[in-house]
């Protein structure tokens, strides 16, 4: 919990920075780019823009989208102040239950994952050394899937 507070800070200031860049020629015509003056006066200063950030800064999407990305992480923002609020109006033993049924839902839904990639697997096809490996695996599935998702 003491790690996270700083790097939300961290995470939440934006900081922009931006110099003067120099482009230089050396005597054999190379070209250099620095950030300190050219040794003689023959270099050129360019003003390079800040680089955007967040995501306003994201050129590819038009206005619509931007806004619908924006609408979706305001509702998360309000699912997760939600949760954290009824969380803390929980007492030890409703808290550990609530643990618990979040645990098997999440269990649930990855033994269900798992054999989907199984059951893809068998689609396309396998060696026969795997085949026997497979179908272990997806009993194996089946039976923590119904002991979660139950």
């Amino acid at each position: 919990m003491k790690g996270i507070i700083p790097a939300i800070i961290l995470a939440t200031l934006s900081v922009r920075v931006w110099g003067d860049v120099y482009k230089c020629m050396d005597a054999s015509g190379a070209t250099t780019y620095r950030d300190t003056r050219c040794p003689d006066t023959t270099g050129r200063v360019m003003r390079l823009p800040a680089a955007p950030t967040g995501l306003s800064a994201s050129r590819g999407l038009r206005k619509d989208e931007r806004a619908w990305l924006q609408q979706i992480e305001r509702t998360r923002q309000s699912k997760r102040q939600k949760m954290h609020a009824s969380r803390e109006k929980m007492t030890g033993s409703e808290q550990a239950l609530n643990d618990a049924i979040l645990h098997h839902r999440e269990m649930c839904h990855r033994y269900k994952m798992k054999i989907k990639e199984i059951d893809d697997e068998m689609r396309r096809g396998y060696r026969a050394s795997r085949g026997a490996i497979l179908k272990d695996k997806r009993n194996l599935y089946s039976q923590q899937k119904k002991y979660y998702c139950s």
